[in-house]
């Protein structure tokens, strides 16, 4: 009776392990998600006249560095991460500094867990930047139903900051 119920649980986790979807892939720029990242963008940084151009690939998606005409606005990085069962796609975008300024979701389809998207859990991220403190339970309230995605989200802003701290700190200090 005992290997029977270590057979199934193996079975069982087995699914869940490969259901996951990998992190790893490109995160296509359809024209409805662009659409969505060019109103973000408009918002956030409070011009229409922007551009934006790749500047690293990292484990969970790509960074942008956002520029005018004439100045660097700030950077923004497209992410996706896992949830429960699939991925969801996000941005974070950040202030000259490195300093989160705003996170917005673009999808996330899970039956449960879907207050990951809501303003007041998102805001706990704005201002923080590489280096602050950033975790589940203590310092990012965690949602009921949204463990894995809370995680998820909240360790790769935590990685994606430092990134974005140490392509700063290049640009500008030449370090």
């Amino acid at each position: 009776m005992v290997l029977i119920k270590n057979f199934l649980f193996f079975i069982f986790i087995g699914h869940l392990l490969f259901a996951i979807p990998s992190n790893t892939k490109d995160i296509n720029l359809d024209k409805f998600l662009e659409k969505k990242i060019m109103n973000s963008l408009s918002k956030v940084f409070d011009t229409n006249n922007f551009q934006y151009k790749e500047i690293k690939k990292n484990y969970n998606g790509i960074i942008f560095e956002v520029f005018d005409d004439s100045r660097p606005l700030g950077y923004f990085a497209l992410c996706r991460a896992k949830s429960m069962y699939d991925v969801f796609d996000y941005a974070i975008f950040f202030d000259l500094d490195s300093q989160i300024k705003d996170i917005r979701i673009f999808s996330y389809n899970e039956d449960y867990g879907y207050e990951i998207t809501a303003r007041w859990f998102l805001k706990q991220f704005f201002g923080k930047k590489a280096g602050d403190r950033m975790s589940y339970n203590y310092d990012i309230d965690g949602i009921s139903g949204a463990t894995v995605s809370v995680k998820s989200i909240t360790n790769d802003i935590k990685n994606t900051s430092k990134e974005v701290s140490e392509i700063v700190i290049d640009k500008f200090y030449g370090f």
